[in-house]
C-alpha cells in the first residue's frame, strides 16, 4: 500500500479566502482524499459542517466574516477529536497560543509546501484510522457474541469487554457494569474464582498449557452454585479471549463435542 492511500477514504473541509491559493490545494487535495468540500471564510465552514461528514479540517487563520480560529472554537464545542490543520502566513504568537489552545494538530506556514501537507494530512488521519479499526473490532466482537450459542464473555489481557445478555441474565446482572464473580467455596472437582482477574489468569494458564476446557463454578446472584465446562477460543493476533460457558447438567456430551469441534469457525483458532 502507498504512503498516501488510506487518504482515500476520508472526507477534508478546506477553508481559505485566497481562490488561488485553494483552487491549488483543491485540485491536489482531490486526487489524493475521497471528498474535498470548501469554503472561504469559517462562517460558511461552519455551516458545511453541520451538514457534511467531515473527517479532518484544513483551514487558514485571517479571514473575512469568521477567522479559522473562531471556526475551531465552534466545532471544538460539539467534537474535541476532529484533526485540525491551520495553514498560516501569519504568525503573531497570541494567535498560535489560541491554535495550541485549541488543540490544533498541526500549523503549517504559508506558502504551503504540498509535500508537508499531504505528509502532515497523512499523521492526522492515523488517529482516525485507529478509531474506525477499533469499532469495526468491536462490531466483529459483538457479532461473534450474539451468534454464539451457549453463555459467553469476551476479554482481553486485563477487562471484560463484552457479555453476552443471556449469560448476564442467568447470573442475575443487568449490565456488564454491575457484573462481578462471587465467591464461591473450592471444592476437589471445580476450579473456582472470584475475580475477573483470576478468570483471566486462569485463561492465559489454560492456553499456555494448551488446555481445551476446565470444569469451573459460578455462583449466579439468586440461585445456588453452578457447574459449567469453561471452552476458551482465542483471537489470532489480538489479545482478545472468547470463553464458552457450558452449563453442565444443561447440555448432552454429544451437543458438547459438536460445539468444541467448532469446525465452521473462522475467526478464532482452537
Amino acid at each position: 500500500m502507498g504512503r498516501y492511500n488510506r487518504l482515500k477514504e476520508l472526507i477534508v473541509l478546506y477553508v481559505e479566502d485566497d481562490k488561488d491559493i485553494s483552487e491549488e490545494i483543491i485540485d491536489i487535495l482531490q486526487l489524493k482524499v475521497k471528498k474535498v468540500l470548501s469554503a472561504s471564510n469559517g462562517e460558511e465552514a461552519l455551516l458545511i459542517y453541520k451538514k457534511e461528514e467531515v473527517d479532518i479540517i484544513i483551514t487558514d487563520i485571517q479571514m473575512p466574516i469568521m477567522d479559522g480560529l473562531t471556526m475551531v472554537q465552534y466545532i471544538r464545542e460539539v467534537n474535541e477529536e476532529i484533526p485540525v490543520i491551520i495553514t498560516s502566513a501569519f504568525n503573531e504568537t497570541s494567535f498560535l497560543n489560541k491554535a495550541i489552545d485549541l488543540h490544533v494538530d498541526k500549523y503549517i506556514a504559508k506558502p504551503i509546501d504540498i509535500e508537508q501537507l499531504l505528509s502532515v494530512l497523512n499523521r492526522a488521519s492515523e488517529v482516525i484510522f485507529q478509531k474506525r479499526d477499533i469499532e469495526s473490532r468491536d462490531l466483529i466482537i459483538k457479532t461473534i457474541l450474539d451468534m454464539h450459542p451457549y453463555y459467553s464473555i469476551i476479554i482481553d489481557e486485563k477487562n471484560i469487554k463484552n457479555i453476552k445478555m443471556e449469560f448476564l441474565s442467568f447470573l442475575g446482572y443487568q449490565s456488564c457494569e454491575e457484573f462481578s464473580f462471587s465467591y464461591v467455596e473450592n471444592n476437589d472437582e471445580c476450579k473456582v474464582f472470584n475475580s475477573i482477574d483470576a478468570l483471566i489468569k486462569l485463561i492465559l494458564s489454560m492456553k499456555e498449557d494448551n488446555l481445551k476446557e476446565e470444569l469451573i463454578c459460578l455462583k449466579p446472584k439468586h440461585r445456588d452454585k453452578t457447574e459449567f465446562i469453561l471452552k476458551p477460543y482465542y483471537f489470532e493476533g489480538t489479545h482478545l479471549f472468547l470463553m464458552a460457558f457450558f452449563e453442565k447438567k444443561a447440555i448432552s456430551s454429544e451437543s458438547l463435542q459438536i460445539c468444541i469441534s467448532h469446525p465452521d469457525c473462522k475467526s478464532c483458532k482452537l
